[in-house]
């Protein structure tokens, strides 16, 4: 009798036994399986922000060009504004040295704008 006895239960632990082990292995499995998810999802954002760095950093370098453009075309009308003043000056005015200095300034205006 305890040998028959001892045979369902042998039979049942050993079914727990395998249920226990199979159990394990879905976990490992579930567990690999989602840490694989975790991963990928983690490059997905790093690789996204990546991206908006890369399109930060491009819409930087147009802004700075833009800036840089905009500079120079006020430091270029300044200096038009100027040669303009110095080239319609009336020399009348001025005394030896003043016309001197004047001629030499438009001089300088003329052979700038023939370069």
């Amino acid at each position: 009798l305890k040998k028959g006895g001892e045979g369902e239960y042998k039979e049942s632990l050993d079914n727990m036994m395998v249920t226990r082990k199979e159990l394990a292995a879905d976990r490992k499995k579930f567990n690999t399986t989602r840490w694989l998810e975790i991963k990928e999802m983690e490059e997905r954002r790093e690789a996204a922000e990546e991206r908006r760095a890369e399109r930060r950093a491009a819409a930087e370098e147009r802004t700075t060009a833009v800036e840089e453009r905009r500079v120079a075309a006020e430091e270029a009308a300044k200096r038009l504004e100027q040669e303009e003043r110095i080239m319609f000056m009336d020399p009348t005015n001025l005394d030896a040295k003043g016309r001197a200095y004047l001629e030499l300034m438009h001089d300088q205006v003329l052979a700038a704008r023939s370069i």
